[in-house]
Formats: C-alpha cells, structure tokens, sequence
C-alpha cells in the first residue's frame, strides 16, 4: 500500500513537470479560438508559441501589439506573403518596451505610421527573422 502512494505521488510531481515543458499553441484567424493577435499573446504564457493563419489582420487587436513581458513567439502558418499585419497608418505592429526576448517569425508588417516604426523596440531583445517590413514611416515624436 505505502508503494502505491509514493508511486501516485511521484505520477503526480511527472505529470506536472513534463504539463510545464511542452509550448503551448495559439491559433489565430477565422474559425480559430482567437480572432486578433492581441487577444492570443494575452493569453499565452512565456514559452507558448502565437500561430496566425493566412490573411490580412487590421484593426484593433492586430496593431500596437504588446508581448507584456512575456517570452513568447508569434508566428505566421504559412510565411510572410501570406500573413499580413496591415497597420493601416494607424500606428505600429508590434511594441516591445518590457524586457521581452520574444519572437517574431514570418509575418508581412506594413502601412506602420509612428514614432519607432513598425517594430518599436525599447529595453527589449526580441528576435526577427523571416519577415517583411513595407511602406512603414517613423517620425520623431512622443510614444503613448
């Protein structure tokens, strides 16, 4: 009896460290769980991976994108020509000014008109790679 509940206890303490190894998956785009870009980093946890299907994303939510600190990476399905952050001149994609490390893989980020671009990065080390900055504007000017 006393060797079943050591090897309960021990099921226990594998089955929540190996729940905290594995990255989680956020899906972004129509018929996915999250319809905006922002709405799926809030969710995630440091570590998760933000997967944004095909298309082009406007609006709020898919614009001024902040990781909130978290070390995450966001990631279009299907590369840069088909995943399309369209900031309209209305601000910037994405806004790192927390000490994130995050990640952006993959994604279209054009039409930025800001103060810091498309990618406003402050006290922050964010990696990009694979993706495309075009018709984006930086003036000098107060960040909000």
């Amino acid at each position: 009896m006393i060797q079943r509940k050591g090897f309960s206890a021990t099921l226990i303490v594998l089955l929540v460290f190996n729940s905290s190894v594995y990255a989680g998956e956020l899906h972004v785009g129509p018929g996915e769980a999250y319809t905006t870009i922002q709405s799926a980093i809030d969710a995630a946890i440091s570590g998760d991976v933000v997967i944004v299907s095909d298309g082009v994303y406007r609006g709020d939510g898919n614009r001024d994108i902040g990781f909130a600190g978290k070390a995450i990476t966001v990631r279009s399905k299907n590369g840069p020509n088909n995943c399309i952050i369209d900031c309209e001149t209305q601000g910037r994609a994405f806004l790192f000014r927390d000490g994130e490390d995050g990640m952006l893989d993959g994604l279209t980020m054009r039409n930025s008109l800001s103060s810091g671009g498309a990618v406003y990065c402050s006290a922050s080390s964010p990696t990009i790679r694979n993706c495309i900055l075009l018709h984006n504007a930086s003036y000098t000017g107060y960040l909000p």
